[in-house]
């Protein structure tokens, strides 16, 4: 893996391994969430539109199961943050880094020619910085 310093997003990211429609249920976005052990994933147009980014849910955004939310009947688009954050994959990992800084960015999901390739995590960014502090 290349030093921090050398590093591109694109050769740090995880490439994307799950992501729920818009037509999904909250209930199993919280399921695809715990099933990949993420907790930010994103919500696209549809199954066959996964380019398509209309959002992001998190693990905090489904907390309301634990105030009687019924998450089987509830759409994911009640939950879903129509802003999540983005990186294009040719872009710096300094930049990358800024935006991880802010504690609601949970992950960025990398984008190429408009669709999603990947995610950007802390853990992406330490893997990848680890080499050059001797670890």
């Amino acid at each position: 893996m290349a030093t921090a310093t050398a590093a591109t997003i694109a050769s740090i990211m995880s490439p994307m391994p799950a992501f729920v429609a818009q037509t999904s249920t909250a209930l199993e976005a919280l399921e695809t969430l715990l099933r990949y052990d993420a907790a930010e994933l994103p919500v696209v147009g549809n199954q066959d539109q996964c380019e398509r980014l209309v959002g992001s849910v998190s693990q905090l955004d489904l907390m309301g199961i634990f105030y009687g939310v019924d998450l089987g009947r509830s759409s994911v688009m009640n939950y879903v943050r129509p802003k999540p954050g983005m990186i294009e994959s040719s872009e710096s990992v300094a930049s990358a880094a800024d935006a991880l800084l802010d504690p609601a960015t949970h992950a960025l999901f990398v984008m190429e020619r408009g669709g999603i390739v990947g995610v950007l995590t802390r853990s992406n960014l330490f893997e990848a910085a680890l080499p050059a502090l001797g670890g």
